[in-house]
């Protein structure tokens, strides 16, 4: 038996699905999909990495614009789009048990 972790949202009893970005990008982006929807939800190897994850996706949606300047080089520029809907009391981190054949 693997135990995951995975992300839910309380009140409708959905999970943040995996990103569909490039690399795994994109995971502040996403909203809790209904269980019988998400294919599969994002899952976390330890309950801390997913709480480190809650902590960011609820302080909002994260861009990255990049600017390359005439001498070649290339810088970042983040942006933090807020959502106040995303609320720490209607999520939580949650065990997800897999059981492999043998």
């Amino acid at each position: 038996m693997i135990e995951f972790f995975a992300i839910r949202h309380k009140p409708s009893g959905g999970f943040l699905p995996a990103p569909k970005g490039r690399g795994g990008r994109g995971g502040s982006h996403v909203e809790p999909v209904p269980p019988s929807e998400v294919n599969p939800p994002r899952l976390f190897h330890s309950k801390h990495a997913a709480s480190v994850a809650l902590t960011h996706w609820l302080k909002g949606a994260v861009t990255v614009d990049y600017v390359e300047y005439d001498f070649g080089e290339v810088d970042e520029l983040w942006n933090l789009d807020p959502k106040p809907h995303r609320k720490r009391e209607d999520m939580e981190v949650v065990p997800v048990k897999m059981e492999l054949p043998q």
